[in-house]
């Protein structure tokens, strides 16, 4: 898979001058919600779709007035619940069914929404698009997460409300097998911490990302560290790596991963980038046995989550149908 690495002030140049049939993109706290479409430049956006968490509007509201201003009448509103998954589900389904027919021209900006938000996204675009659809994605990187904070204090969230599986993605579980917990580590050691608590796993595996990647260069500390914090709370645990930047190569690096201990239920945490997300999500598709989890969070670090990058990645993903 050739993933496009680039300065977001050439992002019109990268993506071709024919019209954009539907963009797709989500409304965050997060300035960089706003990276990828501040830099279409004169591209047609014939519609659009903005994901808007209703459970947080408060902290939202600004950027849908944004996104209202860019798009105008082109805009449709796809609401969204952190706390009901179903719900956000259905409005999905329902309203990508009202602006997908036949062969079309579709980007994606992955950037800010929540990874239960985008694989759920994945599961309806597959279903949906047509073979012959032209379908790229887009992500908006970050300088910086967890501003001001030093590298032992950076957090984006704090706290588990609940842990759930993935709609679409429910893998196959058998009663008489032991669960292997495979978790793609970020930032989030603690609410990794619990969220391995919670599902009692007989195996687990953690995941950071590959060294060997220059983009995970200026997290890539911080990433270690709490990678070896979260190991001093635990036992029998194994370490793997993925890519942060690849979907196609993290799908692979989880297949491996999952063959690790024979029979089992294998359970995914993705907790990284957006685009590793991405890469789970394609694992769970080649391989139904995979099952998804998505462990919501108490609280953001709205005030202080990140600083916009003047990157942009961007991929197709024909793996979308094996």
């Amino acid at each position: 898979m050739l993933v496009r690495r680039g300065r977001l002030n050439n992002l019109a140049s990268a993506l071709s001058d024919a019209p954009i049939d539907l963009f797709i993109g989500s409304a965050s706290f997060e300035k960089r919600c706003h990276s990828i479409t501040s830099h279409l430049g004169e591209a047609t956006v014939r519609n659009a779709v903005v994901g808007i968490n209703r459970t947080h509007w408060g902290a939202v509201e600004d950027s849908v007035a944004l996104f209202r201003s860019r798009f105008g009448g082109s805009m449709v509103e796809l609401d969204l619940f952190s706390d009901d998954p179903i719900r956000s589900a259905d409005n999905m389904d329902r309203v990508l069914l009202q602006r997908i027919s036949g062969s079309m021209r579709v980007v994606v900006d992955i950037s800010t929404f929540t990874r239960e938000s985008l694989l759920m996204l994945l599961f309806f675009l597959r279903n949906r698009l047509t073979d012959s659809s032209d379908l790229t994605f887009l992500y908006a990187g970050a300088s910086e997460y967890s501003v001001g904070s030093s590298p032992s204090d950076k957090w984006l969230s704090k706290g588990i409300r609940d842990v759930r599986s993935v709609l679409g993605f429910p893998g196959r579980m058998y009663p008489s097998r032991p669960m292997h917990l495979i978790v793609m580590l970020g930032f989030e050691d603690y609410r990794a911490l619990e969220l391995i608590h919670r599902c009692q796993p007989r195996f687990v595996s953690l995941g950071f990302g590959d060294s060997e990647d220059s983009a995970t260069g200026p997290h890539q500390s911080t990433n270690e560290s709490r990678l070896a914090r979260l190991e001093r709370f635990l036992h029998r645990v194994e370490r793997f790596t993925f890519s942060a930047y690849d979907p196609y190569l993290t799908m692979q690096s989880l297949k491996r991963q999952s063959d690790r201990f024979g029979d089992t239920n294998v359970v995914v945490a993705p907790m990284h980038t957006k685009i590793s997300t991405v890469g789970a999500g394609l694992a769970a598709v080649h391989d139904k046995s995979i099952q998804l989890c998505y462990a919501s969070a108490g609280i953001y670090n709205v005030d202080g989550y990140s600083v916009p990058s003047e990157e942009f990645f961007m991929f197709g993903l024909p793996e979308l149908w094996p």
